[in-house]
């Protein structure tokens, strides 16, 4: 595994975005599951989740591209030594 400043740091700033993704979603399930009827909760879902959910998959998409580009960046430093 690539130990370097600038790799641990990327990593960090990946990691935290990753967890405000988790928790909007934590949020968004906690408000739909607040005594609610089920009526309720589908209502509450398409208002609160269908529109965010574009947003945060385009964000998980994001990190998920940042942490491979990451990896191959390290896999490379790793083979040039």
């Amino acid at each position: 595994m690539c130990r370097t400043k600038t790799y641990g740091d990327a990593l960090e700033t990946l990691l935290t975005a990753l967890n405000l993704v988790k928790q909007e979603i934590t949020i968004i399930t906690d408000l739909i599951a607040s005594d609610a009827s089920a009526g309720e909760s589908i209502t509450l879902a398409k208002k609160i989740v269908r529109p965010r959910q574009d947003e945060l998959i385009a964000k998980a998409e994001i990190i998920v591209r940042e942490l491979r580009q990451l990896v191959a960046a390290c896999n490379e430093k790793q083979t040039a030594h």
